[in-house]
């Protein structure tokens, strides 16, 4: 079947219309039932690139596909259920269910690199609330430890903590400078603005610089970000204006990570890059290569370990 697009736009709309259609046809021609499959009239070249009986994928029988141009982040909304090691809290987009980690946009604007960032943790709390990337819809549950709801034993976060929507660091790659492989989950997030989020809350926030923790031996990459609609905003646009408007954060978030796992009688933490925190560039590039490695999860031939 043949069809034909008509489109009168920028070069940067069409690149971006173009890359959507693509990502489409990608998510068609991965996305099949196990019903659909016949194993034994199925050569191991025709076989979907992707188990669809992986509990990663378990969101993806129908994919909303939404478009970064058409997103309305005022749109998404949440509903909770259970208590304690029952909580889950499960995301919408209007009255369908979506999944936090797969279905809304990484890019908010992909031109000025603004992301779309889920709060997982609010600054000044402890509960260790976290996406549950094994579970279909991917809702935010609490963590535990000893069967008791976990809360991070080393004081309360001084930043909002969540991480952002279609990334994903590979446990396969080790990465060059730390040596180590990643932490097979999306990236890292530390917005450090004015304002306490709640947690499950999307915003749209600018990247200013990424930290390289080395955690039980995994990489772990830490993005430090801003809300653009925090008061901070008009002043702050990179990591030397975050130092003269709101100094010593970087130094405070690197004690932080260092010695959070102290409390649990676990040895510091190490950085790459010996600890450098490195700029809204390099973290940009980090970005875009956890994006492509999560478009292999989805797409390719990776797995959620």
């Amino acid at each position: 079947m043949i069809f034909t697009l008509f489109v009168i736009a920028t070069g940067a709309e069409l690149a971006s219309r173009l890359e959507h259609l693509l990502l489409q046809a990608q998510r068609r021609r991965v996305e099949v039932k196990p019903e659909a499959v016949d194993e034994a009239k199925t050569s191991d070249e025709e076989k979907p690139a992707v188990d669809p009986k992986d509990p990663a994928l378990l969101w993806k029988t129908e994919t909303l596909d939404l478009e970064p141009s058409q997103f309305d982040i005022n749109k998404l909304s949440t509903k909770t259920q259970g208590e304690g090691m029952d909580y889950r809290m499960y995301f919408y987009y209007g009255d369908q269910i979506v999944s936090p980690w797969h279905d809304i946009p990484l890019y908010a604007n992909k031109e000025n690199k603004d992301v779309h960032f889920l709060c997982e943790i609010p600054k000044w709390t402890r509960a260790k609330y976290q996406t549950a990337t094994k579970e279909k819809d991917n809702p935010i549950y609490q963590d535990s430890i000893d069967g008791k709801p976990r809360l991070t034993a080393y004081g309360d976060m001084i930043f909002n903590y969540g991480a952002l929507p279609q990334t994903w660091e590979d446990p396969k790659l080790v990465d060059k400078n730390t040596k180590a492989k990643g932490d097979n989950d999306p990236i890292d997030v530390l917005e450090v603005g004015i304002k306490e989020m709640k947690s499950g809350e999307f915003a749209v926030v600018r990247v200013l610089g990424v930290l390289a923790l080395v955690d039980s031996g995994e990489t772990d990459w830490k993005l430090i970000v801003l809300r653009t609609n925090d008061r901070l905003a008009q002043w702050v646009n990179n990591l030397a204006d975050l130092e003269r408007e709101q100094p010593g954060t970087v130094d405070a978030i690197r004690t932080y990570f260092t010695m959070y796992k102290t409390a649990e009688g676990k040895p510091e933490n190490k950085f790459g890059y010996n600890g450098e925190c490195k700029d809204a560039k390099f973290a940009n590039a980090v970005i875009e290569e956890t994006h492509q490695h999560w478009r292999m999860l989805v797409h390719g031939n990776a797995t959620v370990a």
